[in-house]
């Protein structure tokens, strides 16, 4: 007897994306008598056998001559492959795009690779966005795909704002603040500080640059540059007095935008009545400064006295017209009037803020005495003992006044005191023998006033 043959195939490999189906048959007989035994089961007795997973089937033949074929054959799944090329790739707004796709197989024998851009190594540098993938093929012809896409991050966003210029007189304190705060986001500000807080107080002119980072570590950044116009500066100087002047011209030598109070936008500007008045300078960005300036205009004071005559009454009273911040009499009244209860001369000085004024009276008396006076007409100043001085001889006065002029009307002497002799000499050099002009006012006790005109000879 023979043993009988099984006829099975060879083992056999399937990919480890297949699903495992084979129908095993055995070798068929003439005799209906060899018996099959699949796996040992004695349900599985017919020539085919259907296998639905990996592993070993068994097979047992017998004859009834009790001759036994054994015979096995192996299902299984050659080894999975995984190219493995990883995630999605994010690509930061600002950057370009150069991403290195990799597979970690590269290592295994007998691999081959193919992208779908057509390269045929393991790995390639893409330089756009899009999606790839790697197709994996071993040596049974299983294939094995993995893909990604690389694409771009939203990124963050910043916006600090439009350029700012602000005004000459501004005070620089003005607070940066991003429009679109993130709570996921890092600031960080271009200042000496490196301040990492999204608001900055800015208090100098210059460019601010804010840096943000997003948890993709994406950079945004914005800038905007502060700027100060010039100072406008109209200057019209101190308050201003005008003393007995009908006008007064305000001008300005600026070339920026011009108004004057009443509305004018000349250079000059002419007053004519007191008041305030002012100048606002304006420039091409709209800022303004203003400068005022106070104009009054006011006459010098003007007195005047008239000589009056004091009879029964007890006083008389003066008064001066105008008003005026200050007045002083000789009697020590500081208004604008004084009583007078005496002869003799009065003044009064008055005062305002561009000057001084005065003006005198005589206040004469109802009473006459005759005033008793000795004017000599010669002298002869040569030390020889004999009249050789001008004297005058008076009595009842109160006030005496002389003055003596050469012939070209130059003062050479002058006295209040009739006792002060002269003695014929002038800047302590003795007068050449001429005739000289004498002027001579008394005061008299009872108020009235006297003036003396005539000639002095000098001999020698």
């Amino acid at each position: 007897h023979e043993y009988p043959e099984s006829g099975l195939q060879e083992d056999s490999g399937y990919c480890a994306y297949d699903t495992v189906y084979r129908l095993l048959t055995a070798q068929l007989h003439p005799s209906d008598s060899v018996h099959y035994s699949w796996n040992g089961s004695p349900a599985d007795t017919f020539p085919d056998f259907a296998v639905h997973d990996t592993g070993w089937v068994f097979l047992r033949m017998e004859e009834p001559a009790g001759c036994i074929t054994r015979d096995s054959v192996r299902q299984f799944h050659y080894p999975e492959y995984d190219p493995g090329i990883g995630t999605d790739r994010g690509v930061c707004p600002e950057d370009s795009v150069q991403v290195l796709l990799e597979s970690p197989l590269n290592n295994v024998p007998g691999l081959r690779y193919l992208w779908n851009t057509g390269d045929t190594l393991h790995g390639i540098t893409v330089l756009d966005t899009g999606l790839y993938w790697l197709q994996v093929n071993d040596s049974a012809h299983c294939s094995y795909t993995d893909s990604l896409r690389v694409y771009r991050f939203a990124g963050p966003e910043v916006a600090v704002g439009p350029d700012t210029v602000l005004c000459g007189q501004d005070t620089l304190f003005l607070l940066l603040s991003p429009q679109n705060l993130h709570a996921g986001y890092h600031y960080r500000w271009n200042t000496s500080g490196m301040d990492t807080l999204p608001e900055y107080l800015a208090t100098d002119t210059g460019w601010y640059l804010l840096q943000v980072l997003d948890s993709n570590f994406c950079i945004a950044k914005d800038s905007l540059h502060i700027g100060q116009m010039p100072l406008l500066e109209p200057d019209l100087g101190i308050d201003t007095l005008i003393c007995d002047r009908p006008l007064y011209t305000l001008y300005t030598p600026d070339e920026h935008k011009r108004l004057w109070t009443d509305g004018s936008t000349d250079t000059f500007f002419t007053v004519t009545v007191s008041g305030d008045y002012w100048l606002e300078l304006s420039d091409s960005l709209g800022c303004s400064q203003r400068d005022s300036v106070r104009v009054d205009f006011m006459q010098s004071p003007e007195v005047a006295l008239i000589d009056s005559i004091l009879c029964e009454a007890e006083w008389i009273e003066l008064e001066v017209s105008g008003q005026y911040p200050e007045y002083l009499w000789s009697t020590g009244s500081r208004t604008h009037y004084t009583r007078v209860n005496d002869t003799g001369l009065v003044w009064v000085r008055v005062t305002n803020a561009c000057a001084s004024a005065s003006d005198s009276c005589w206040i004469r008396g109802c009473r006459y005495e005759p005033l008793e006076i000795y004017i000599p007409n010669s002298f002869t100043p040569n030390k020889d003992g004999l009249n050789t001085v001008f004297t005058i001889h008076i009595d009842h006065y109160r006030v005496f006044d002389i003055d003596i002029y050469d012939r070209w009307g130059e003062r050479i002497h002058h006295s209040s005191d009739p006792n002060n002799i002269w003695d014929g000499l002038y800047q302590g050099e003795p007068v050449q023998e001429d005739v000289y002009v004498y002027v001579i006012r008394v005061l008299s006790e009872d108020g009235r006033l006297y003036a003396y005109y005539g000639n002095i000879t000098v001999l020698r």
